[in-house]
């Protein structure tokens, strides 16, 4: 399964922005979404739904820790992937008449909608059925899969699910592999199947460790967590605010003010910033280093 996985990704990744990846999103995206509402539409009829929402919108200033803190950030950072250098390496590729600050908005807003939906898709079955909503990775695997058993046509809602899992993998991953297949391709002067092939003989052994993990090596561990929880906790979180950060300085300090006006407002060679083009450039030169590097420092302890 790994290796079929593996194999549907790079033949994407080999076609190119516009004919793999675009079409991929442009097709898989659509379809994802839709299989997700069409649970929710079933998770409202659960008795756990209510409980759902309450865990889902309730608002308790007493659970808010450093930690709490530091979870949200790195879960931001993590599926927007912008310290990863997505963000950075499908900007580059938007047409002219394109605002990178309308973009960006449309982006994260989209971004909290689909996490909404699948949170009224999940977490009604768990509460139905008692299960734990902490139990990470393994409430995803294990127990929904257990939860929709209990229903009539368990069997095909199971296989929804995995469908939904599978779409999201294969456009989460060509998103995270595109920074790295670029830089290769440039770096190497080389074209884009040599630099997948390349990028996943690379990988190819990492990644096998990680997912051995879960199995064969699951009782290993690794600042007494597993290796994948280490990695996904602790390695991702600081590396993606690393990135960022390095990402929100050289846009605020290196690219000149005008050509950062004229990008982010509307790309018609209009230099004169607007109230929002103008707010997000005091974000990036001023408050958001500060809070990236407080997240940074806050994540070593």
């Amino acid at each position: 399964a790994y290796m079929s996985y593996t194999i549907i990704v790079l033949c994407i990744m080999s076609l190119g922005i516009q004919k793999g990846i675009e079409r991929t999103c442009l097709t898989f995206v659509p379809v994802l979404v839709g299989l997700l509402l069409f649970i929710v539409y079933w998770s409202c009829k659960l008795e756990g739904f209510t409980q759902a929402i309450n865990f889902l919108f309730s608002f308790q200033s007493t659970h808010i820790s450093t930690r709490s803190i530091l979870e949200a950030a790195g879960h931001a950072l993590f599926s927007l992937a912008t310290g990863a250098g997505t963000a950075l390496v499908y900007g580059s590729h938007l047409p002219n008449k394109v605002s990178l600050g309308k973009a960006t908005l449309a982006i994260a807003v989209t971004n909290i909608f689909v996490a909404l939906i699948a949170g009224l898709a999940i977490f009604p079955a768990v509460f139905t059925f008692d299960y734990s909503p902490n139990m990470g990775p393994e409430l995803m695997y294990k127990v929904l899969p257990l939860a929709f058993q209990h229903l009539p046509y368990g069997y095909f809602f199971t296989c929804i699910f995995f469908v939904i899992l599978l779409i999201a993998a294969i456009t989460s991953s060509v998103s995270i592999l595109e920074p790295l297949v670029g830089a290769a391709s440039e770096r190497f002067t080389t074209n884009r199947k040599k630099s997948c092939l390349f990028i996943f003989a690379a990988t190819f052994v990492p990644s096998t460790a990680l997912i051995l993990s879960f199995n064969v090596y699951q009782d290993v561990t690794f600042f007494e967590q597993s290796p994948f929880q280490w990695i996904a906790d602790s390695l991702v979180s600081v590396l993606l605010c690393l990135g960022t950060l390095l990402f929100t300085l050289f846009a605020a300090w290196k690219i000149p003010e005008q050509d950062f006006f004229i990008a982010f407002g509307n790309h018609k060679g209009d230099s004169s910033p607007g109230f929002f083009t103008l707010t997000a450039r005091l974000w990036l030169k001023y408050f958001l280093p500060v809070i990236l590097s407080a997240l940074l420092i806050l994540s070593f302890f």
